[in-house]
């Protein structure tokens, strides 16, 4: 698997890659009300070092959902 399919993470299928397979899961977390019209967010505990990205957006309401990606190790060594 060189990149993710998205399409088929968020329908919550199972995905091969060359270590195991990935199982996403989607939640709905709430709406997001964005009054400024500027996103700014980053990842800290997955990147630590990473700048925040930021984005200028419509003043709207944003549904937020999280996803969740379960990696099941399927690794073999030969000697």
């Amino acid at each position: 698997m060189d990149t993710i399919n998205f399409y088929k993470a968020l329908r919550g299928e199972k995905l091969s890659s060359l270590i195991g397979d990935i199982t996403f899961t989607t939640h709905y977390v709430g709406e997001l009300i964005l009054t400024s019209g500027r996103l700014v967010a980053c990842d800290l505990l997955a990147f630590p070092d990473s700048e925040a990205f930021q984005k200028s957006l419509p003043i709207a309401k944003y549904s937020v959902f999280l996803i969740v990606a379960l990696l099941t190790l399927s690794l073999s060594f030969e000697y």
